[in-house]
């Protein structure tokens, strides 16, 4: 083939799906491509990048259709007595929930009630005295922390500033 006929052949098809979005050609020449047995027609080109079209537009048609019906459906409104029956048949009672509320990471509903069954913890800062050596260690930890030093000078000297505007 000659450059010029070369030339003439892209630029007829170049007019021929100019009109039609790069996906749609290039769906259709793939598909040709699996069928084809000989150099394609502009003409044929167009009409499988036509059906790749309509198989598109069918599919938003649809979707809006759908979404239309679903938005004219009435919706069933449910009071609060009848969510609670259909939460509770579900197996979502204020304890489970409670429970989960309890332990978010728990891997299991069995593990979350289990947790909050149990009876709780006291944590060391409930148990210890003021003066208790555990404390004690926890305030020498804090004034050597160098965060907490410099947390301590911002606040002091924020409390200077605010002290000479008044």
């Amino acid at each position: 083939m000659l450059p010029e006929e070369r030339a003439a052949v892209i630029d007829a098809f170049g007019r021929a799906l100019a009109a039609y979005p790069r996906w749609a050609v290039s769906a259709a020449f793939d598909a040709y491509e699996k069928t084809g047995t000989h150099r394609p027609a502009p003409a044929q080109i167009v009409r499988l990048a036509e059906a790749e079209l309509k198989r598109m537009t069918d599919e938003v048609s649809r979707r809006k259709r759908d979404e239309e019906e679903r938005a004219a459906a009435p919706r069933p409104t449910v009071d609060a007595a009848s969510a609670s029956a259909i939460m509770e048949a579900a197996g979502f009672t204020p304890r489970r929930i409670d429970a989960v509320r309890a332990m978010p990471m728990a891997g299991t509903f069995a593990e979350a009630e289990e947790r909050v069954d149990a009876p709780r913890t006291l944590h060391w800062s409930e148990k210890a005295g003021p003066d208790a050596a555990e404390w004690e260690a926890l305030r020498a930890a804090r004034d050597a922390n160098p965060l907490i030093q410099a947390a301590r000078e911002d606040a002091a000297r924020r409390a200077a500033q605010e002290a000479r505007h008044e």
